[in-house]
């Protein structure tokens, strides 16, 4: 009966042990491996939009506010609400849609032909897969 409960301890330490250090190695790949944050992001003319420590500030704002419970952001979050992501670039291509119209054309979106719409559409796309490409 004792060897049973040393042999039980043995086994109980060892596989511990062993889950401690996966828990670990787990824990230490992930800040290893997290995504890379720019130390600035600037405009074309150079002007600094947000810096290092405004992203991260960002980030503990969402974080502090539980905003993750209401939406994602970049893949991360509960799917209960709307992706903040998605919605950002929705709002940035609208925008990009609509300076193009006014100074390709001098008008409104809304207010161009199909085949205008069509080319400004095109024009939008190459932007967005280079904030993607990040």
């Amino acid at each position: 009966m004792q060897d049973q409960y040393r042999r039980l301890s043995r086994t109980l330490i060892v596989t511990l042990v062993v889950v401690f250090s996966i828990l670990i190695a787990g824990g230490l790949l992930i800040f290893k491996n997290e995504a890379p944050r720019p130390a600035k992001i600037v405009t074309e003319a150079g002007t600094t939009l947000v810096s290092k420590q405004q992203l991260i500030s960002g980030q503990a704002t969402y974080e502090k506010y539980q905003l993750a419970d209401y939406g994602t952001y970049l893949g991360n979050g509960a799917y209960l609400g709307p992706d903040y992501t998605a919605q950002a670039l929705h709002v940035y291509l609208q925008g990009m849609y609509r300076y193009y119209a006014k100074t390709l054309y001098g008008k409104s979106f809304n207010k161009l032909t199909t085949l205008q719409q069509e080319g400004i559409k095109g024009k939008g796309q190459p932007p967005l897969t280079k904030v993607s490409g990040l």
